[in-house]
């Protein structure tokens, strides 16, 4: 996706990374949140996308709540910067983020020729749970049975967003699936506390009694193309939005880092690789220095960890005047004064 990416301009990258963010917001904060409600519609949508995908893909589990808490914290339910969310599904105006320009948000030149985001030359991230042109086309659905997939349709959002999350996670049953999940929507641990806690909260403090309107056992069709790449690029520290209803940093997108991968609205494919920098050649060994010569009539040291023999005592001095001894000639198998050589076996 961020291939062709100018020089220093933030690009997602091949393998995800946890970077640093603030401190997830306090319980008290994350109470708030979630007693300010959820629209009506909204609600029923991510009830609706929860059990439907569950009917095709019994094995997920995955909990209406936990497609809420990240509707909240990506575009506040569709209600971004004042839009309003219509009984339909769409928000007016429409929940369009800023340019995927590499500067302060990833690079990700136009895959959509502006059908979507109305920009022919970077992408941006469109709709109340911020799917990526090209990620919305892997995984584009008619949650509500109107005709039209439109990640504008918070109906169709929500169904696309609960098959990526079921995709990425596998059992969202067990925490280990929900992280998985919620990490390839946006590799930050912050974000993932937030998203976390907020559906806790839902799932325990919202009454859901309402009848469901809508499908919830229709058939969902297996996500195309690359269908794992990231669906919701967000902000780097401080970027400020462009203008008009774009969502930048809903609660938990705030901060976050510069060269944080986008995780996805949309099935965790991996990412598309950006060029990946050449493994640095190995070092030659370097030749071993040679050991000096020994000196003249100096034996050879032992070389390192051999045993060394000890010593034996001196011969005494024999007395003043006394011829010297004629020693052994060594013989030719031991190389040693025959005295010294052990006896022949």
């Amino acid at each position: 996706m961020s291939a062709g990416a100018p020089a220093g301009a933030v690009t997602l990258t091949a393998t995800p990374a946890l970077f640093a963010r603030p401190a997830p917001a306090t319980s008290a904060v994350i109470a708030g949140l979630a007693a300010d409600g959820i629209p009506k519609v909204a609600l029923n949508a991510y009830r609706v996308a929860a059990a439907r995908i569950n009917a095709s893909l019994p094995a997920c589990g995955i909990d209406w709540s936990l497609v809420a808490a990240i509707g909240r914290v990506e575009s506040d339910h569709g209600q971004f910067g004042g839009a309003t969310l219509g009984p339909d599904g769409t928000s007016a105006p429409k929940i369009i983020g800023p340019a995927l320009n590499g500067q302060g948000f990833a690079f990700i030149h136009d895959t959509d020729h502006g059908v979507y985001d109305g920009d022919p030359v970077y992408d941006r991230a469109v709709g109340p749970m911020q799917f990526i042109p090209s990620t919305w086309v892997s995984y584009a659905v008619d949650g509500n049975g109107d005709g039209t997939a439109s990640p504008f349709d918070i109906n169709d959002a929500a169904l696309a967003a609960a098959h990526y999350l079921c995709v990425a996670g596998g059992d969202l049953r067990s925490a280990a699936g929900q992280q998985r999940a919620v990490l390839a929507y946006n590799d930050s641990n912050a974000y993932l506390a937030e998203v976390l806690a907020l559906a806790r909260g839902y799932a325990t403090g919202t009454q859901v009694d309402a009848p469901l309107v809508g499908s919830t056992s229709a058939a969902v069709p297996a996500p195309t193309g690359d269908y794992r790449a990231p669906a919701a690029p967000g902000p780097a520290p401080a970027a400020a939005p462009s203008s008009g209803h774009q969502p930048a940093p809903a609660p938990a997108k705030q901060q976050r880092a510069t060269q944080a991968a986008a995780a996805g609205a949309a099935g965790p494919a991996p990412r598309p690789a950006t060029a990946s920098r050449p493994a640095t050649a190995p070092r030659p060994a370097t030749a071993p220095r040679p050991a000096a010569a020994p000196a003249p009539g100096s034996a050879p040291a032992p070389a390192p960890g051999a045993p060394t023999a000890p010593k034996a005592p001196p011969a005494p001095l024999p007395p003043a005047g006394t011829p010297a001894p004629v020693l052994p000639v060594p013989t030719a198998t031991c190389g040693l004064p025959q005295p010294l050589c052990p006896p022949a076996k």
